[in-house]
């Protein structure tokens, strides 16, 4: 068996959640990672629904939990209480309070209740942006909930498997891009996979995992109770 490597990451500067970049062109890598899972088909995922008054409050199915503590990061004021799960193939020491298991492949990172500062949590997620961050996130201005147990494959996905609130409604531009103004938002996109374009790899594995994914995305749109749907070129 070789060795799986992956490709160094490019366009990780850009603020955006994984389906903000793939409709404005800027894929990269963390949007691979996204879909490599994926065959030929069609897929219902990336489930958000957004409500603005006072706050705004983000509902989310799983696809969006990493984008939510990132954005999390780069909106707390003060520090961060956490706490939550970790799960990842990285056999790494931390610099929190946590306690780690093993099953298989995987590590699991039990993350117990604590505050720390932005840097740390940042920290954190650039060490698994690649994995799985099922994190509890509060800070003075915004907040995150997630469920610490992945859905199973092949289930159906569900709208409620985060939940966040931000005191700046203006954050909702990252989620609703295309869409210029609303109270109520509710959005899923249907993956099109027509096509997986692989390389020279030997590895059957490597293969797959480094596959690109070609076809289209439709974003499908309740806004306010108006139905709108859009699509995109899909290539990741």
């Amino acid at each position: 068996m070789g060795i799986i490597r992956r490709k160094k990451i490019q366009g990780d500067g850009w603020k955006m959640n994984f389906i903000r970049k793939i409709f404005e062109d800027k894929a990269d890598d963390l949007v691979h990672e996204k879909f490599k899972r994926f065959g030929k088909g069609e897929y219902t995922r990336a489930l958000l629904s957004l409500k603005k008054s006072k706050k705004l409050l983000v509902k989310s199915s799983y696809e969006f939990t990493n984008d939510l503590v990132k954005l999390i990061i780069e909106n707390a004021k003060g520090d961060i209480a956490v706490s939550g799960l970790i799960i990842s193939t990285k056999d790494v020491d931390l610099d929190i309070e946590y306690e780690k298991t093993k099953r298989g492949k995987l590590h699991k990172y039990n993350i117990k209740k604590q505050s720390i500062t932005k840097e740390k949590l940042n920290g954190l997620y650039n060490e698994f942006k690649f994995d799985h961050l099922l994190l509890n996130l509060k800070a003075d201005n915004c907040s995150l909930k997630c469920k610490t147990s992945l859905p199973k494959p092949g289930s159906d996905v569900k709208g409620n498997f985060c939940s966040a609130s931000f005191n700046d409604v203006n954050i909702a531009k990252d989620f609703a891009f295309d869409v210029p103004d609303f109270k109520n938002l509710d959005i899923k996109h249907i993956y099109k996979i027509e096509e997986l374009i692989t390389g020279k790899e030997k590895n059957f594995e490597e293969m797959r995992i480094n596959a690109k994914r070609k076809g289209k995305i439709l974003r499908i749109m309740d806004i306010d109770g108006e139905h709108i749907e859009k699509d995109h070129d899909l290539l990741v």
